[in-house]
């Protein structure tokens, strides 16, 4: 939800054009940060790339998975579970740039439709057994990628494909890729067309291409720790206790990894990283333009390095839905550790940049 202000007092328009004029120069050497650089460097190195590596990993996907259905094996269905979590990984260093062609203007935006999670396998299994197909509506908690990660990783799920009645298992299992694919190939068509107009967009109002990105990277940032790490720890305004069962990959046991691609995928924005492992300009490099931005970018760095150090402690293969049970204090460290850098990218990250945020994360930071 994007916040929008009405101002009408005088003082409030008198402030405003106090900003404008520091955004035209008088702000020192805060304003000699050449903002066009940045978007030219994350639509090109990060963005295009990561939406076509996307695009790549969906459509491998689909071609394992109609082995699969056509040959109902072990090995076809190990094949399957191992391009998901290829899928998974790409899917993290797309599911920040939720904007733009990115929205729907009557589903939503890719993120909600291919990554929400708990998903409700009640309603699933009830679709199956109704032959119910349809992808395109509002029950999101039964697609994307956590509705192929049910089927293809439950206990049950290699007998219950080979069944005498799984048709209509394979046919949602391939209504479902049908519709990843179909996702990931127009967000790699329609990006590629926008990021013309995306690059050149270098004011940092509200709705410009810098606000956007900034925004929209703070918020995947915030929907990581809040509920990637906080939600099952318990750690939630209003929780009593752990909850498990609401990590984001109680299949697959794939929580701890998806956590270290999306840190990787958003530092990468930080730092200005691209695809290829080649330095760019970031964020970091803007920071470093403005008056004081040194000492704050010296904190972020080194809340980069606190965060990997805890993630590094914490093997790929940890059940993360076991983690939260038998071992809190991880999980406690992990989200001391990402709560500590919202202060620094939220709050004081946005005053220096004078880009101002304009969404609510709703948990009071």
């Amino acid at each position: 939800m994007q916040l929008r202000g009405v101002y009408i007092s005088g003082f409030i328009v008198l402030a405003l054009s106090l900003f404008a004029c520091k955004e035209n120069g008088e702000n020192g050497k805060g304003e000699t940060f050449n903002r066009s650089l940045l978007l030219e460097q994350s639509a090109q190195n990060l963005l295009l790339p990561s939406f076509d590596s996307f695009a790549f990993a969906s459509e491998s996907f689909q071609q394992k998975l109609y082995a699969f259905t056509n040959n109902t094996q072990q090995s076809e269905l190990i094949a399957c579970q191992d391009e998901w979590l290829k899928v998974l990984r790409q899917f993290q260093f797309v599911r920040m740039y939720n904007f733009g062609p990115s929205e729907d203007p009557l589903l939503g935006d890719h993120n909600e439709n291919l990554g929400t999670w708990p998903i409700d396998t009640a309603l699933l299994e009830s679709r199956i057994a109704l032959a119910d197909f349809t992808m395109k509506d509002f029950r999101r908690d039964t697609r994307g990628l956590g509705a192929l990660e049910y089927l293809l990783f439950e206990p049950q799920a290699l007998s219950r494909f080979q069944s005498n009645d799984a048709a209509n298992r394979k046919s949602y299992l391939n209504s479902l890729t049908a519709d990843l694919t179909a996702w990931s190939q127009k967000l790699k068509n329609d990006w590629l067309v926008y990021s013309a107009s995306y690059k050149v967009d270098a004011g940092k109002s509200a709705g410009s291409a810098t606000s956007e990105l900034y925004n929209h990277w703070l918020q995947s940032y915030e929907l990581l720790k809040n509920y990637k790490v906080a939600l099952p720890a318990g750690l939630q305004v209003g929780q009593t206790g752990a909850a498990p069962h609401l990590v984001e990959s109680p299949f697959a046991h794939a929580s701890i990894r998806s956590i270290k691609w999306q840190v990787e995928a958003l530092e990468s924005i930080w730092y200005g990283i691209a695809r290829n492992a080649q330095s760019g300009i970031g964020f970091d490099d803007y920071l470093l333009t403005l008056t004081g931005g040194e000492a704050l970018h010296a904190e972020i760095v080194a809340q980069w390095i606190s965060i990997h150090n805890v993630l590094d402690a914490i093997a790929d293969d940890t059940k993360l839905s076991e983690l939260v049970l038998n071992d809190p204090q991880k999980a406690q460290t992990l989200f001391t550790e990402l709560q500590k850098m919202t202060r620094f990218i939220k709050g004081d990250m946005s005053s220096l940049l004078g880009i101002a945020i304009t969404y609510s994360s709703g948990d009071g930071d």
